[in-house]
């Protein structure tokens, strides 16, 4: 079991159950709060453990909601060490970012029991949940993060502090037309996922406090700002499952398709179409790891 030196605190994450669409943002609650691990000198500590591998970013937060959100790191940088970032989160100004919690061992155990509460209720319309991770976002009063979307389905759960989220619909075309996924899911570039004021009426929009969170499906774009007044930790569950990797595998393989100069069918146009280039495009990876392995070896 995760430490658990607070009674009150819980690892259930609790989803509206008969209300609940895995294609559609919504509002979950949780029992985080006040967990020790989850404080601010406990992520102090994590950043030691983490730092050295790389997983830890700090960047400025005074950006903007079209800034390009993998180029962060380059273009808005804090001026200061990660150590001086995190002892004046509560100044305006920065945004730290754990990546790939799990691969801390506590982290792990702490992820599993939150998931494990809500995989049976996930599993009812969207089964198959694999590829566990999870991210701790630490950040100043007034921070952005830019317009974007991930790959992961994503439980955004809010410890400390409060944040504006506004995520959309990651099937309104006209919010994100069907190359921006492709070209995202294909190269991880979001060069083509870009925001406009004018989209900001089509937010579903979440106003975060502790214990409240958010459901969002994978590619859904969102962006978040935290509040004035307190710094905000807030804690990310990802995971996949059989449908969002059949949905990744259409669009890498219509990426090659394309470059092949044909004009495949768009995801959900065609269900057997769909399936047989899910199919194909597994194959295709296995072809590929065969062709590149006795390179590896020399």
């Amino acid at each position: 079991m995760a430490v658990m030196d607070n009674p009150q605190t819980s690892t259930r994450v609790e989803i509206d159950v008969a209300h609940f669409h895995p294609l559609k943002p919504a509002s979950v609650r949780h029992g985080l709060v006040g967990h020790p691990l989850l404080g601010k000198d406990s992520l102090l500590q994590l950043a030691t453990r983490l730092k050295s591998p790389g997983k830890v970013n700090y960047i400025s937060g005074q950006t903007t909601p079209d800034a390009d959100f993998t180029e962060l790191l380059g273009t808005h940088g804090t001026g200061r060490s990660l150590e001086e970032t995190l002892e004046r989160i509560e100044e305006p100004g920065s945004w730290v970012a754990f990546y790939h919690i799990e691969s801390d061992p506590i982290y792990r155990e702490l992820i599993d029991e939150c998931l494990d509460t809500v995989q049976p209720a996930v599993r009812k319309h969207d089964p198959g949940m694999f590829g566990r991770m999870g991210w701790i976002f630490f950040s100043s009063p007034g921070a952005l993060t830019p317009f974007h979307i991930d790959t992961e389905t994503n439980l955004l759960l809010q410890i400390h502090g409060e944040k504006e989220l506004s995520v959309w619909d990651p099937y309104d075309r006209t919010v994100l037309p069907e190359r921006s996924i492709e070209t995202y899911l294909a190269t991880s570039s979001l060069k083509q996922v870009t925001y406009r004021p004018d989209l900001q009426e089509k937010a579903y929009a979440f106003r975060l406090t502790p214990g409240v969170g958010a459901y969002m499906p994978c590619t859904a774009p969102h962006l978040a700002r935290t509040c004035d007044g307190d710094y905000s930790i807030t804690l990310a569950l990802t995971y996949f499952t059989a449908a969002t990797e059949r949905r990744s595998r259409v669009y890498r393989a219509n990426s090659v398709l394309r470059k092949l100069r044909l004009s495949p069918r768009p995801y959900g146009d065609s269900p057997f179409a769909d399936g047989v280039k899910s199919r194909l495009y597994s194959s295709y990876l296995s072809v590929k790891k065969l062709l590149i392995r006795p390179k590896d070896r020399g």
